[in-house]
């Protein structure tokens, strides 16, 4: 038989037929045609300029080709070739493959810091340039205490306070209580539980019934929390129209070629790779292909619009509570007849991901790495997956390749990754690289989460490259010495993951954390990302292991997210405090080894620049974060310099996290512990009342910047859904309108009364931006702000750590300036942490139960929260 060679540089692709093998770089080829003179020539010529590129591109992980693909005619790219048309310009930054203390030097922190080195993954390519415009202001409002009877409005409002109410405005300056103006959310015109009850302060639109009470307290958790629906529903649209269908392509090309030379191939062991590859992309496929399209209904059937948009909420409901049909009906898929092995393997694990009820052994992976058990509860589809079935197998899907890795601790899963390696890099659907879809998908989940925690494509193709050449006969990957010599340059060269995101509790790592992230170095094929809270939970836990030979103590499995907000801001003493009565109330006996990692930690991220910070949506969103967990001096009013306001502002940055968590689930590796109308107008036209935005500047040209940044990265790269750019660039506005309002406060000046009426009304922007699109209705759960999302598991003692939101609180706050005292009011997060066992996973629908329908008893609420409540 004649030699099976791989050819990196010009072998052309053959077009794909039912058991016919199509070419990719590591396909059966014949070795008995010789090339001809020009073919050798432009050979040459491919490898010089492969060798110049190699030169000149250097970034991430190591030394990476891009490679235009779109300007050339051959079929497959070369072992390092990285596809061209990024999502925008790369940073030129490097990221040291040892694991080193955070440093900067002068060397490389000149010009456009062209290297920063540091301990973790904090760089990637730049989505969209961060450009934050920094307020020049000054505070200098000079705001006391204030007595309730200087308050001219407070005898206006529809309730009467109680005397602790008011002795909470006089000593702090608010207070919060329970929000008793959440009703029936399934009535018309309700769009969010925020906006609802900012329209309700609002009162009626028109200047003429304005009244005393509508004097709005704008916060920086009403801004957070229309972020975040932006986000959310602008990714949904992404993943719904373009990404699931884009990874649908991909995993059926994949899966026919693995077919393909699976059925051809003659070597025993390279058919054994192509068998278990065939089953690793046929589980995906049929989750991916159970995603029919949902039936669109037609207004003109309905005799009125309230009975379409009934059917329409209720066919939406009937579709949150739907499974897929995961079962293979027959042993034939795509025309392939699937043998015994292949149809078993690939419908245990379709069972097991469609039960999702907790850890236990994988029937594909296991057997080749017998320690991995996977966390099947994990597929339960969560966040904002529930709403169809196209969301639904996309969560699936992309959480099968998050997840399931080729470990280098495994030689056959090892050579099964340098495979799908040489497919990447050699396969094209529809005449385009899958290399090109792969990478459009990476760099805009990238943009949005953050760099790959594991081995990719990429570092695969730069290292075999050196260990095989250019042309590999696909027999070599069948002889144990150059796979192994592969396996140890890679555990040698290539960057551990920094987050443990398995099963911790079955693996005992002798109290080294870095020898268990060597033993799960993995490839995988759409890996989870990296996230600093995740890494910081992560340093702060462990499974079974060693104690840690310093302290003599073991870290606790379970743990909290006030860690990461510490770590991100630890000049707040109030967080540093409910820390304290943490450790002592849940891992007393771990108290000094918490320390010492506390202050390891501490020190990694004050070493990071605005650039790590701002990096993408993620590190930004966190960075908002930063800005409120600060302290406030002299000069703000006098309530944000309390005590009392850190604690407002702790329950403001938990919750908005919560949604930031909410919105990343799938993507994100998780910690493991292992009107108006119909009234006579009055003649003369009431005073206007005089709102407050909460003026904490520095957050609101952060989030100003991030949110401008979304839009030119989203617009750039034609991601950004119908509707959603405008919606975006209202919100912005008004950010700009707050933080303009925000300086004269702070400066004491006369603010109009056209601004102050703008502020009264600015609730019909607020539902502008969260109202459904046109011919739709949002559900109830899109209605209510209360969420849920799982942020760490403790795969020792079962349990799961949820941070989740509940019905918001309303805030009263005393201000007192140049326009006068008077009372306003607003709108804040109601933040819950809990663990919960790991057999089901909670989702929004399972948690909105509780809080809206009272299903269920609630967990406490937190403390911080609970010491504001009146």
């Amino acid at each position: 038989m004649p030699d099976e060679k791989i050819n990196f540089n010009d072998s052309k692709e053959k077009k794909l037929e039912e058991n016919q093998v199509a070419s990719n770089n590591f396909s059966p080829q014949e070795s008995s045609q010789t090339s001809s003179p020009k073919s050798t020539i432009f050979k040459t010529l491919i490898f010089i300029i492969a060798f110049f590129i190699m030169g000149a591109s250097a970034f991430g992980f190591g030394m990476y080709l891009r490679y235009k693909t779109e300007q050339t005619n051959l079929t497959k790219l070369n072992l390092g070739a990285k596809p061209d048309q990024p999502f925008a310009e790369k940073k030129d930054a490097s990221v040291d493959k040892k694991e080193t203390t955070a440093t900067t030097t002068p060397e490389n922190n000149q010009a456009a810091n062209k290297k920063i080195i540091f301990n973790f993954p904090l760089t990637h390519p730049v989505f969209a340039q961060y450009m934050e415009a920094k307020s020049t202001v000054t505070p200098a409002l000079k705001m006391g205490k204030i007595k309730v009877e200087e308050l001219s409005n407070i005898n206006d409002f529809e309730i009467k306070f109680t005397a602790a109410q008011k002795q909470a405005l006089e000593e702090v300056g608010f207070f919060l209580t329970s929000n008793n103006y959440i009703k029936d959310q399934k009535e018309f015109g309700y769009t969010d539980d925020f906006t609802d009850t900012y329209a309700h302060f609002t009162g009626n639109i028109n200047k003429y019934f304005r009244e005393p009470q509508n004097a709005l307290f704008i916060t920086s958790d009403v801004a957070l929390h229309l972020y975040h629906i932006l986000i959310d529903r602008s990714f949904q649209k992404i993943e719904e129209e373009k990404f699931q269908p884009m990874l649908r392509k991909m995993t059926e090309r994949l899966f026919i070629d693995s077919m393909n030379n699976y059925n051809q191939a003659t070597n025993p062991v390279i058919k054994n790779s192509y068998q278990h590859l065939a089953v690793y992309y046929l589980v995906p496929l049929k989750i991916l292909d159970s995603a029919a399209a949902d039936t669109e209904l037609n207004p003109s059937d309905f005799k009125t619009f309230a009975e379409y948009i009934e059917a329409q909420n209720e066919q939406k409901k009937k579709l949150s509570q739907a499974k897929l049909d995961l079962t293979l009906k027959e042993k034939k898929y795509y025309g392939f007849n699937l043998d015994d092995e292949i149809y078993n393997l690939a419908q245990k694990e379709l069972n097991l991901i469609s039960e999702a009820k907790a850890i236990g052994p994988s029937p594909l992976f296991t057997p080749q790495r017998p320690y991995f058990k996977n966390d099947y509860s994990q597929f339960k589809p969560r966040s904002h997956y529930t709403k169809n079935n196209i969301l639904k197998s996309y969560f699936l899907a992309m959480m099968w390749y998050g997840r399931m890795g080729f470990s280098l601790d495994s030689p056959e899963l090892t050579r099964e990754a340098l495979i799908i390696t040489g497919q990447l890099n050699g396969l094209k659907v529809e005449n385009r690289p899958i290399s090109q879809m792969w990478s459009d998908m990476e760099s805009a989940i990238e943009f949005f989460v953050g760099q790959t925690d594991d081995l990719t494509f990429y570092q695969y193709s730069d290292l075999a490259k050196k260990i095989y050449g250019d042309n590999i006969n696909v027999q070599q990957l069948s002889q144990e010495k150059l796979l192994q010599d592969f396996i140890n340059s890679a555990i040698k060269e290539l960057p551990k993951p920094k987050i443990v995101s398995e099963a911790v509790a079955l693996y005992d790592d002798g109290g080294e954390r870095d020898k268990l992230l060597q033993k799960l170095m993995q490839f995988r094929f759409l890996g989870q990302k990296f996230t600093p809270d995740a890494y910081i939970l992560n340093k702060l836990t462990q499974g079974v292991g060693t104690p840690d030979p310093e302290t003599g103590q073991s870290l606790p499995s379970m743990t909290t997210a006030l860690m990461p907000i510490y770590v991100i801001k630890p000049d707040n003493q109030v967080v540093k405090n409910y820390i304290d009565k943490w450790v002592e109330k849940n891992a007393p006996d771990s108290d000094r080894v918490i320390a010492k990692y506390l202050d390891i930690l501490k020190e990694e991220f004050a070493s990071q620049p605005e650039e790590v910070w701002t990096q993408n949506i993620y590190w930004n969103w966190l960075n908002s974060f930063r800005a409120l967990l600060s302290g406030y001096t002299d000069g703000y009013p006098y309530f944000m310099q309390t005590k009392a306001w850190q604690k407002k502002n702790l329950g403001t940055v938990l919750g908005s996290y919560t949604e930031l968590k909410h919105d990343t689930l799938l993507y994100a590796k998780q910690s493991y512990a292992e009107l108006g109308g119909g009234y006579n107008q009055p003649d003369k036209i009431p005073p206007v009342p005089k709102g407050y935005v909460e003026p904490d500047l520095a957050f609101w040209t952060r989030l100003i910047a991030l949110a401008e940044m979304t839009v030119k990265g989203l617009e750039a790269r034609n991601l950004m859904p119908e509707y959603y750019g405008e919606r975006y660039k209202d919100f912005i506005k008004a950010c700009r309108f707050f933080k303009q309002i925000a300086e004269q406060e702070l400066q004491n000046k006369k603010i109009s009364d056209d601004d102050f009426e703008k502020l009264r009304v600015i609730s019909v922007t607020f539902k502008d931006i969260v109202s459904p699109l046109p011919g739709q209705e949002l559900t109830e759960k899109e209605k209510r702000a209360g969420i849920i999302a799982d942020i760490h598991t403790d795969a020792v003692n079962g349990q799961i750590l949820y941070e989740a939101t509940g019905k918001p609180y309303i805030i009263y706050v005393a201000v007192k300036d140049v326009n006068g005292a008077r009372l306003t009011r607003g709108v804040v997060f109601n933040h819950y942490e809990f663990t919960n066992p790991i057999d089901g996973r909670l989702s929004d629908e399972d948690w909105q139960k509780k809080v809206y329908e009272d299903k269920g008893q609630l967990p406490p609420a937190d403390e911080w929260s609970q010491d504001l409540v009146r």
